[in-house]
Protein backbone atom coordinates (compact mmCIF):
# COMPACT_ATOMS: atom_id res chain seq x y z
CA UNK A 1 0.00 0.00 0.00
CA UNK A 2 1.47 3.74 -0.92
CA UNK A 3 1.17 6.17 1.56
CA UNK A 4 2.70 9.11 0.30
CA UNK A 5 4.66 10.29 -2.66
CA UNK A 6 6.85 13.61 -3.48
CA UNK A 7 8.94 14.92 -5.51
CA UNK A 8 12.70 14.41 -4.80
CA UNK A 9 13.10 17.59 -3.11
CA UNK A 10 16.67 18.54 -1.37
CA UNK A 11 17.43 21.18 0.64
CA UNK A 12 20.78 22.97 0.84
CA UNK A 13 20.62 22.26 4.61
CA UNK A 14 19.77 18.68 4.41
CA UNK A 15 21.56 15.83 2.55
CA UNK A 16 18.73 13.66 2.05
CA UNK A 17 15.07 14.20 1.17
CA UNK A 18 12.01 11.77 2.42
CA UNK A 19 10.47 10.64 -0.53
CA UNK A 20 8.16 8.42 0.08
CA UNK A 21 6.72 6.29 2.68
CA UNK A 22 5.16 2.44 2.12
CA UNK A 23 3.72 -0.39 4.44
CA UNK A 24 3.16 -4.01 2.41
CA UNK A 25 3.11 -7.47 3.47
CA UNK A 26 6.79 -9.17 3.27
CA UNK A 27 5.61 -13.02 4.22
CA UNK A 28 4.55 -13.46 7.93
CA UNK A 29 5.85 -10.28 8.21
CA UNK A 30 5.03 -6.29 7.55
CA UNK A 31 7.75 -3.68 6.71
CA UNK A 32 6.97 -0.48 6.22
CA UNK A 33 9.41 1.51 3.68
CA UNK A 34 10.83 5.17 4.15
CA UNK A 35 12.62 6.25 0.63
CA UNK A 36 15.02 8.50 0.78
CA UNK A 37 16.90 10.07 -1.94
CA UNK A 38 20.67 8.52 -0.54
CA UNK A 39 21.37 6.78 2.47
CA UNK A 40 20.28 8.13 5.45
CA UNK A 41 21.84 8.86 8.85
CA UNK A 42 18.86 7.20 11.51
CA UNK A 43 17.80 6.50 14.68
CA UNK A 44 14.90 4.99 16.19
CA UNK A 45 13.29 4.58 19.62
CA UNK A 46 10.18 2.52 20.55
CA UNK A 47 7.64 4.15 23.03
CA UNK A 48 4.30 3.05 24.76
CA UNK A 49 0.70 4.00 25.32
CA UNK A 50 0.14 3.72 22.37
CA UNK A 51 3.01 1.47 21.40
CA UNK A 52 4.89 3.11 18.46
CA UNK A 53 8.61 3.75 16.73
CA UNK A 54 9.59 6.75 15.76
CA UNK A 55 12.52 6.95 12.98
CA UNK A 56 14.45 9.76 13.18
CA UNK A 57 16.52 10.76 10.64
CA UNK A 58 19.18 13.13 10.31
CA UNK A 59 20.17 15.69 8.10
CA UNK A 60 17.08 15.42 6.63
CA UNK A 61 14.01 17.03 4.64
CA UNK A 62 10.27 15.59 5.16
CA UNK A 63 8.33 17.18 1.44
CA UNK A 64 5.14 14.52 2.41
CA UNK A 65 1.70 15.89 3.53
CA UNK A 66 1.77 15.37 7.11
CA UNK A 67 -1.68 13.97 7.83
CA UNK A 68 -1.44 10.73 9.59
CA UNK A 69 -2.59 8.12 7.38
CA UNK A 70 -4.31 4.33 8.16
CA UNK A 71 -2.01 1.89 7.05
CA UNK A 72 -4.75 -1.01 7.59
CA UNK A 73 -2.07 -4.04 7.69
CA UNK A 74 -1.55 -5.00 10.70
CA UNK A 75 -0.07 -4.54 13.34
CA UNK A 76 0.42 -0.98 11.66
CA UNK A 77 -2.58 0.96 12.50
CA UNK A 78 -1.18 3.89 11.20
CA UNK A 79 1.88 6.22 9.67
CA UNK A 80 2.67 10.30 10.28
CA UNK A 81 5.79 12.13 9.48
CA UNK A 82 6.95 15.61 9.88
CA UNK A 83 10.32 18.00 10.04
CA UNK A 84 10.20 17.23 13.44
CA UNK A 85 13.26 20.05 13.60
CA UNK A 86 15.93 21.66 11.53
CA UNK A 87 17.67 19.29 9.72
CA UNK A 88 15.70 15.81 11.23
CA UNK A 89 12.72 14.49 9.45
CA UNK A 90 10.56 11.69 11.24
CA UNK A 91 8.26 8.77 10.62
CA UNK A 92 6.17 7.57 13.25
CA UNK A 93 4.73 4.15 13.44
CA UNK A 94 1.58 3.50 15.34
CA UNK A 95 0.84 -0.24 16.29
CA UNK A 96 -2.36 -1.87 17.22
CA UNK A 97 -0.02 -3.10 20.12
CA UNK A 98 3.97 -4.29 21.22
CA UNK A 99 5.79 -5.72 18.35
CA UNK A 100 8.89 -7.35 17.06
CA UNK A 101 10.60 -5.06 14.59
CA UNK A 102 14.48 -4.76 13.01
CA UNK A 103 15.52 -2.13 10.92
CA UNK A 104 17.10 -2.71 7.82
CA UNK A 105 19.11 0.29 6.35
CA UNK A 106 20.09 0.63 2.47
CA UNK A 107 21.20 2.66 0.02
CA UNK A 108 17.88 4.04 -0.72
CA UNK A 109 16.37 4.69 2.51
CA UNK A 110 15.23 2.33 4.93
CA UNK A 111 12.48 -0.84 6.15
CA UNK A 112 11.12 -1.08 9.79
CA UNK A 113 10.35 -4.94 9.51
CA UNK A 114 7.36 -6.26 12.38
CA UNK A 115 7.37 -9.98 12.49
CA UNK A 116 5.77 -10.28 15.59
CA UNK A 117 2.14 -8.64 16.70
CA UNK A 118 1.35 -8.65 20.79
CA UNK A 119 -1.49 -8.05 22.13
CA UNK A 120 -2.08 -4.09 23.45
CA UNK A 121 -4.18 -4.65 26.36
CA UNK A 122 -3.25 -7.01 29.06
CA UNK A 123 -6.39 -8.02 31.26
CA UNK A 124 -5.21 -9.42 34.54
CA UNK A 125 -4.37 -13.01 35.04
CA UNK A 126 -6.82 -15.07 37.23
CA UNK A 127 -5.35 -17.27 40.01
CA UNK A 128 -3.96 -20.49 39.39
CA UNK A 129 -3.27 -19.69 35.58
CA UNK A 130 -0.58 -21.08 33.78
CA UNK A 131 2.88 -19.85 34.01
CA UNK A 132 4.32 -17.40 32.16
CA UNK A 133 6.07 -17.93 28.59
CA UNK A 134 9.54 -19.16 29.24
CA UNK A 135 12.48 -16.33 29.19
CA UNK A 136 10.41 -13.94 30.67
CA UNK A 137 11.88 -14.51 34.19
CA UNK A 138 15.42 -13.34 32.15
CA UNK A 139 14.47 -10.58 30.07
CA UNK A 140 12.92 -10.29 26.51
CA UNK A 141 13.76 -9.13 23.22
CA UNK A 142 11.45 -6.78 21.29
CA UNK A 143 13.81 -5.20 18.94
CA UNK A 144 17.34 -5.46 17.23
CA UNK A 145 18.98 -2.94 15.20
CA UNK A 146 22.20 -3.50 13.41
CA UNK A 147 24.55 -1.10 12.48
CA UNK A 148 27.64 -1.30 11.52
CA UNK A 149 28.88 0.94 13.74
CA UNK A 150 27.46 -0.33 16.72
CA UNK A 151 24.47 -2.42 17.27
CA UNK A 152 21.59 -1.93 20.21
CA UNK A 153 18.51 -4.27 21.40
CA UNK A 154 15.37 -3.09 22.75
CA UNK A 155 15.16 -4.98 25.74
CA UNK A 156 12.85 -5.95 28.82
CA UNK A 157 13.74 -6.15 32.11
CA UNK A 158 12.06 -8.43 34.24
CA UNK A 159 13.31 -6.33 37.56
CA UNK A 160 12.07 -2.93 36.82
CA UNK A 161 9.29 -4.34 33.90
CA UNK A 162 10.78 -1.47 31.75
CA UNK A 163 12.09 -2.14 27.75
CA UNK A 164 14.88 -0.16 27.22
CA UNK A 165 17.65 0.16 24.60
CA UNK A 166 20.95 -1.43 25.08
CA UNK A 167 23.99 -2.20 23.57
CA UNK A 168 26.70 -4.46 24.06
CA UNK A 169 28.66 -3.93 27.74
CA UNK A 170 25.68 -2.59 29.44
CA UNK A 171 24.73 -3.99 32.18
CA UNK A 172 21.01 -5.56 31.99
CA UNK A 173 19.14 -8.29 34.73
CA UNK A 174 21.88 -8.76 36.62
CA UNK A 175 24.54 -9.42 33.97
CA UNK A 176 26.14 -7.84 30.89
CA UNK A 177 24.99 -7.76 27.52
CA UNK A 178 27.78 -10.06 25.23
CA UNK A 179 26.71 -10.19 22.02
CA UNK A 180 23.88 -8.01 19.45
CA UNK A 181 23.00 -10.57 16.57
CA UNK A 182 20.26 -10.03 13.98
CA UNK A 183 18.02 -12.87 16.24
CA UNK A 184 19.22 -13.01 19.86
CA UNK A 185 20.89 -11.01 22.23
CA UNK A 186 23.32 -12.98 24.97
CA UNK A 187 23.62 -11.62 28.19
CA UNK A 188 26.53 -12.90 30.69
CA UNK A 189 25.24 -13.56 33.93
CA UNK A 190 27.31 -15.21 37.36
CA UNK A 191 26.21 -18.87 35.98
CA UNK A 192 26.99 -17.90 32.86
CA UNK A 193 25.66 -17.23 29.06
CA UNK A 194 21.80 -16.44 28.66
CA UNK A 195 20.37 -16.40 25.38
CA UNK A 196 17.46 -14.28 24.70
CA UNK A 197 15.84 -15.06 21.12
CA UNK A 198 13.94 -12.34 19.33
CA UNK A 199 11.85 -14.91 18.58
CA UNK A 200 11.07 -16.05 22.43
CA UNK A 201 7.44 -16.60 23.14
CA UNK A 202 6.34 -13.00 24.71
CA UNK A 203 3.62 -12.38 27.16
CA UNK A 204 0.12 -11.99 25.22
CA UNK A 205 1.35 -12.91 22.09
CA UNK A 206 -0.85 -14.26 19.74
CA UNK A 207 -0.64 -17.88 19.08
CA UNK A 208 1.01 -18.22 15.14
CA UNK A 209 -1.17 -20.03 12.61
CA UNK A 210 0.38 -23.39 12.68
CA UNK A 211 1.90 -24.43 8.93
CA UNK A 212 0.67 -27.26 6.95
Amino acid sequence: MLLAAAPAVVAQDATVAVREVSVARDGDAVAVRVTTSGRPRWRTQALGDPFRVVVDLDGATYRLPETPTSALVEPVREIHGSQFRKGVARVVIVLEGRADFAVEPDERGLRVVFTRAVAARREPSPAGSAPAPAGVGRGLVYGIVMRAERSFAYLWDPATRQTGVYKVGDAFAGGVVETIEERRVVIRGAEGPIELKLDDPKPDAPTPPKKN
